[in-house]
């Protein structure tokens, strides 16, 4: 699919939606970031992801989180030319989970402070 048909059908990497739910992707795994650094931090749980547990207990897992999520975004953008519907698709998909761990996270500290 061209970037005219693409644009035409409203999925172009111009389109707003998908402009919105990549910014909403960083910001929500940002947010993971600072939560898991929180929760750790006060001992209210641990980092359940293997490559980054070591760096949980850290400041650097907050920077490695944006690098990374940085990177995810910066390729689905890049791809949003090629393949737009499985790119949104693929986005939606992300953000619908990190919604999911952020709100675990924020489940585990009114828990957990209790």
């Amino acid at each position: 699919m061209n970037e005219e048909v693409a644009s035409r059908e409203g999925l172009a990497p111009r389109s707003r939606t998908q402009r919105l739910l990549l910014g909403t992707l960083f910001c929500l795994s940002v947010a993971d970031g600072i939560l898991t650094r929180f929760i750790i931090s006060n001992g209210l749980g641990h980092e359940g992801n293997f490559w980054l547990s070591d760096l949980a207990s850290s400041d650097a897992l907050i920077g490695i989180k944006m690098l990374g999520t940085a990177l995810a975004i910066y390729l689905l953008w890049r791809l949003h030319y090629v393949r737009p519907k499985l790119v949104m698709a693929t986005t939606v998909a992300f953000v619908g989970w990190y919604t999911l761990v952020v709100f675990w996270n924020i489940i585990v500290i009114v828990i957990g402070s209790k």
